[in-house]
């Protein structure tokens, strides 16, 4: 019967009704977010102009007219930041956060450079999450409609794609995860170097991207190959036992772990790193293990009245990701106000983990 196949009814609406109704997510289907209902000036465009608008007044409200233009123009304008997909997609999250973009506005009749915040880390309500199905991007030469779109403030962060179960052979064959991959590649323009078939400005905002077949659910980045594109098993804080019927969709872990808005936030923040192995940048993001090891970690420490009560062990495997889950944790401690007063220490027994 065909509609055992129907991406829609098995994945992705699913998925919409989940992030809605459990998550706290607004709605807007992809052709309302159109010209015509002045979402966007073009097709090309990317950023939901009015939510950007409106947030950077909620988020910055010393700005003036001029400084708002300014920071529009420089976002919607983004191809100018850099010479590849990466290179601007890393510049952006350094903006958004690590508040490395700025703007000079007059201040009692003095010019100074004030930070723009662009989404606030610390107060999860004082952000617009939207998410949305087949928003249309025109690119140099294909329109592209990705499943669907995590918007922040008018900003798209998360870009998934969606397929149907029944794609998935036996014998460890996952053709469907395969086709996703194919078309995230294509999206962001990745698989030729000859031929535009994309539309890379999608992914200039971009924190992560996922693969979701109603059973199971994968994540990647920008640089991730396709064996990098991992499950994700986990809704921590949340406990698998709580979640209801995870045998017929298991991609709610997916949905729970990584989009729930506070899990969200804190993966934007701390567990999307960027590193560069030999001549190669690369854009990482942290496996589910390692965001429940260093959050459980963080509670301890916030929550602990002596050394003992703040202390534990994180037990590490090879290979396992150990170096990136260090400095995530000591990230998260510097920066988290109820864990700051926390020193830091890092004692290395290996000779090459020095560079690390």
């Amino acid at each position: 019967m065909s509609y055992l196949g129907n991406e829609y009814t098995l994945v992705e609406k699913p998925a919409l009704d989940y992030l809605t109704g459990n998550l706290g997510y607004d709605y807007v289907e992809g052709e309302k977010l159109t010209p015509s209902f002045d979402e966007r000036e073009s097709l090309r465009d990317v950023i939901l102009i009015k939510r950007f608008r409106m947030a950077l007044s909620r988020l910055n409200p010393w700005m003036s007219e001029a400084s708002m233009d300014s920071t529009l123009k420089y976002f919607t304008n983004s191809d100018a930041l850099g010479t590849s997909l990466l290179a601007i997609n890393e510049k952006i999250h350094r903006a958004i956060v690590d508040l490395e973009f700025t703007v000079t506005q007059s201040v009692e009749g003095q010019k100074k450079k004030l930070t723009v915040k662009l989404i606030d880390f610390e107060d999860v309500e004082n952000n617009d999450f939207l998410v949305t199905n087949q928003f249309a991007v025109q690119g140099l030469n294909k329109t592209i409609y990705p499943d669907l779109v995590i918007f922040i403030n008018g900003l798209p962060i998360v870009v998934i794609e969606a397929k149907s179960p029944f794609k998935e052979g036996g014998m460890g064959i996952k053709a469907g995860k395969k086709d996703a991959y194919d078309q995230l590649c294509r999206y962001m323009d990745s698989r030729s170097d000859v031929v535009s078939e994309g539309a890379q400005k999608l992914f200039h905002t971009n924190f992560f991207t996922g693969i979701i077949n109603k059973y199971h659910a994968y994540a990647g980045t920008i640089t991730a190959g396709y064996d990098y594109y991992l499950e994700w098993k986990d809704p921590y804080p949340f406990k698998v036992q709580d979640m209801v019927d995870l045998k017929n969709n298991g991609q709610n872990l997916f949905l729970q772990g990584l989009l729930e808005k506070q899990n969200l936030l804190l993966i934007m923040q701390f567990f999307v790193l960027f590193e560069t192995e030999g001549d190669i940048r690369i854009k990482k993001l942290a496996r589910y293990q390692q965001f429940r090891a260093c959050m459980k970690a963080i509670k301890r420490i916030q929550a602990g009245k002596t050394p003992l009560e703040k202390g534990g062990v994180i037990w590490h495997t090879q290979g396992s990701g150990k170096s990136l889950s260090m400095v995530m944790l000591v990230y998260s401690v510097r920066v988290i106000p109820s864990a700051r007063s926390n020193r830091p220490s890092v004692t290395i027994e290996l000779t090459h983990l020095n560079e690390r």
